[in-house]
């Protein structure tokens, strides 16, 4: 049995420790359509907190009727986005684990994406769609957030550097569907997935907000934006402000035209500083990455070359690590790089695009945030 409500708040602490919201209430059917909505202040009072973990746990004990409900309503959901074209990519995130007494990075992996994540992801999908939806029908000023469909000439490139892996796949690049991109990525060794997605979703056009409703290539949605989010993001108050004018009848013709120009600057200036945050969060991660790869100089680690170049191959590890392998440090041999067809010749091995690769560590340069390998072989 499915629920009959789902809400998804927005929520600020207010001084008595209650949460001012904004709440979107959906009626949802047995097959994932939201029948009917509305959007409300409200005021949240929390009983009980969790984080992912515990969540999990409960769903794996399965003890908790309502957290069943949801999770059998996420499945619903995820087959329907599926359907409609939403491209999965599994582009693993790395989990910093730091020591509790001493602070340092004491291991870096892969971060786990549970069911409980799950769970939340596609409701804050679907409430973002339907506020998205709301406001595009009524033709308000609003923010978005868009992802247009994906440039030919990307495409084209990407899908050359799919035949060295020998992928199957019927991504047209004049005409590229969410469909087609995954099927290409549910065909995939689990090895190479996390690899292919990285190079698939560079691919891609780079999600943005604007002040049209142009759809979300990705999520294959007509309609989206950022009504809920877990931190207090620029556009999500933008919007909130929108719809709390609207909801106190204050969305007047005066104050409408007055948001027509503030919401194309909003969106222009959110997009720019979500690049730069963006570019901030890589730059950490990298360098934390290095600094847990410091003290493993001469360690052994199992890879895939995710990367060849001229000058050497690159060799990506399960916990998320990428380092460089010269040209002088891979197998002795007699090697020429094949541009076209991304391919590492010698005389004695050709390495393509996939192949697992052991090495060891030979040298982390912190300033530049960078990893080096040689081949253990």
């Amino acid at each position: 049995m499915l629920p009959k409500q789902l809400s998804n708040d927005v929520c600020s602490l207010n001084p008595d420790g209650d949460r001012l919201a904004l709440s979107c209430i959906m009626q949802v059917s047995q097959s994932g359509e939201v029948i009917d909505h509305k959007i409300i202040e409200s005021v949240i009072n929390i009983k009980q907190k969790f984080n992912y973990y515990e969540v999990q746990n409960l769903l794996d004990a399965g003890e908790s009727e309502m957290l069943n409900i949801a999770a059998e309503l996420t499945l619903v959901l995820e087959k329907n986005r599926r359907a409609r074209g939403e491209v999965a990519f599994d582009v693993p995130e790395p989990k910093i684990i730091l020591d509790e007494k001493t602070g340092k990075i004491k291991d870096v992996i892969a971060y786990p994406h549970y069911l409980s994540h799950r769970v939340i992801e596609s409701f804050m999908v679907l409430c973002n769609e339907t506020v998205a939806k709301r406001f595009c029908d009524l033709g308000a000023p609003f923010v978005y957030r868009i992802h247009e469909k994906p440039d030919p000439m990307k495409v084209a490139r990407f899908v050359e550097t799919l035949k060295p892996f020998g992928v199957v796949h019927k991504i047209n690049p004049e005409y590229a569907t969410g469909h087609a991109y995954s099927a290409m990525l549910d065909g995939l060794a689990p090895e190479i997935k996390p690899i292919v997605s990285s190079l698939a979703l560079r691919s891609m056009q780079k999600a943005k907000y604007l002040e049209n409703c142009v759809g979300h290539f990705g999520l294959g949605a007509p309609y989206y934006c950022h009504f809920t989010s877990p931190i207090r993001r620029y556009p999500d108050l933008v919007i909130h402000r929108i719809i709390k004018l609207f909801l106190n009848g204050k969305l007047n013709s005066h104050k409408i035209n007055e948001l027509k120009e503030f919401v194309v600057d909003a969106s222009e200036q959110s997009s720019k500083t979500e690049l730069a945050a963006t570019e901030a969060e890589r730059e950490v991660d990298n360098l934390k990455r290095a600094e847990f790869m410091y003290d493993k100089i001469g360690e052994r680690f199992s890879g895939y070359i995710s990367g060849i170049q001229d000058f050497g191959v690159f060799v990506y590890l399960p916990n998320t690590v990428e380092g460089l392998v010269k040209i002088d440090n891979m197998p002795a041999d007699k090697y020429t790089f094949n541009e076209k067809q991304m391919l590492l010749v010698g005389t004695k091995r050709t390495w393509r695009m996939g192949d697992k690769l052991d090495v060891l560590v030979a040298g982390v340069n912190l300033a530049r945030r960078q990893v080096e390998f040689s081949a253990a072989e």
